[in-house]
């Protein structure tokens, strides 16, 4: 949520329900796969069913683990911790708001200003 994060775009707007994005004629099947067959065009599901395909388009995904730094729950659910993220939904409106409320603070210096740290996954980024 890039836009929303950078204030280019609201929350909401950028929300749709996945029904309304999958293609017409598209069987989607709520599972994740364990396991490719190439050589038979194949797909093991978790449940160790199968599914046969013609062409294959794999989207990996990624995986966040919020967990694996310290605190930054609690950082992220706290309206004024100046935490912020958004690899989520629920949080990135909370990064344009705190830009805003720093830049908007009174003793906001355009000299001397208010010091962000940005952090990177270690994994490829999930927007670039």
């Amino acid at each position: 949520w890039t836009l929303v994060g950078g204030g280019l775009a609201n929350g909401k707007d950028s929300e749709k329900p996945m029904e309304d994005v999958i293609p017409k004629g598209t069987e989607w099947i709520k599972k994740r796969v364990e396991g490719f067959k190439p050589e038979a065009n194949q797909v093991t599901l978790d449940d160790g069913s199968t599914v046969n395909y013609d062409y294959l388009v794999v989207a990996a995904g990624m995986q966040i683990d919020w967990d694996a730094i310290p605190g930054l729950q609690e950082g992220l659910a706290k309206k004024d911790s100046g935490v912020v993220s958004i690899y989520d939904r629920n949080t990135c409106e909370k990064t344009w708001n705190t830009f805003n409320a720093v830049k908007n603070d009174s003793s906001f210096n355009p000299a001397n200003p208010a010091k962000y740290l940005f952090s990177f996954p270690a994994t490829t980024l999930k927007c670039a």
